[in-house]
């Protein structure tokens, strides 16, 4: 039964970055979630419900730049409320609206948050509150980069050594 197997919730997309939306839902799927929900801003809706009919998809408030607005916060909440964990960021931009509501969510959101690309992007320089759930921060290096304001041939040259630093 597909209800026993967790909901995901992938926020992510923006206009021109649906695609980003729809491969983080299909992967969600693929690694074994039995539901998988796409939130994206309402002008990427219909590209990413065309991109896989098992993905069901949740319109979001968006900014004049097509990407997340900070009116969606109280929509994601809600949609978080009903879902086993959360995934945030591919496609998502970082307009400034964006970045308010990726910060609130890292430091609020009570379910485990697996953090991703741009929402990785809107976090850097931010204040790193304890939250309430388990973190998951996948940074390549550039990402690691700008999160940790260590140059990349740095973090190339010991990325085990600069991802514990960097969570310590």
């Amino acid at each position: 039964n597909k209800g026993r197997y967790g909901h995901v919730l992938v926020v992510a997309g923006s206009r021109g970055k649906s695609g980003a939306a729809a491969m983080c839902g299909i992967a969600a799927l693929r690694a074994g979630a039995g539901l998988v929900t796409v939130a994206c801003p309402t002008s990427a809706l219909d590209a990413v419900a065309a991109a896989g009919p098992e993905i069901m998809t949740e319109p979001l408030p968006e900014t004049a730049s097509g990407e997340i607005a900070r009116d969606a916060l109280d929509v994601i909440r809600r949609l978080a409320d009903k879902r086993t964990l959360i995934a945030i960021g591919p496609g998502i931009g970082t307009d400034t609206e964006t970045r308010e509501v990726v910060t609130a969510l890292y430091a609020t959101c009570e379910k485990p948050l697996v953090i991703d690309a741009d929402a990785l992007n809107c976090l850097v320089n931010s204040a790193w509150p304890h939250p309430p759930a388990p973190r998951i921060l996948t940074p390549h290096p550039g990402e690691m980069s700008r999160l940790a304001n260590r140059p990349i041939p740095e973090i190339q040259a010991d990325r085990i050594g600069a991802a514990g630093a960097f969570a310590t």
